[in-house]
């Protein structure tokens, strides 16, 4: 495939790709604000086991802040909103993620239980091709 087709395609499918990628980012950040409520569903999943302590709700509110802000550093260069801040501010940011969702996916391909090999380390890994996807675009 020729550099421009790909560029062209990339144009294309970043910016759906870009709100989808929030959508996943955001109900996650969800998921950890129930978490940091109090909330236990899918929780020791999350952990790699029952056995596993729960960590502080402060820790779990800072994931859930650095979740959201994600979701809108992605939405800022998929050009939804942000037309007035530096562009290379939401480059930057949506590279960060790629890298950072791909050493989670690392982690978590590596990890001992199911959910983690099959489910956690498969999931960041589409959503660090996703991250790129937008990045690049």
């Amino acid at each position: 495939m020729s550099a421009h087709l790909m560029l062209t395609i990339t144009s294309a499918v970043h910016r759906p790709v870009g709100v989808m990628l929030a959508v996943v980012l955001g109900l996650i950040a969800l998921l950890h604000v129930y978490w940091a409520l109090g909330g236990r569903w899918g929780l020791a999943e999350a952990l790699g086991g029952p056995e596993k302590p729960v960590p502080p709700a402060l820790l779990i509110w800072i994931v859930a802040a650095l979740l959201a802000t994600a979701a809108v550093v992605v939405l800022g260069r998929a050009g939804v909103w942000g037309g007035d801040m530096p562009e290379w501010l939401f480059a930057l940011g949506s590279w960060g993620l790629a890298l950072a969702l791909v050493l989670a996916a690392l982690v978590n391909l590596r990890a001992h239980t199911d959910w983690e090999r099959l489910g956690f380390g498969p999931l960041c890994l589409l959503l660090a091709f996703a991250a790129a996807v937008v990045a690049r675009g």
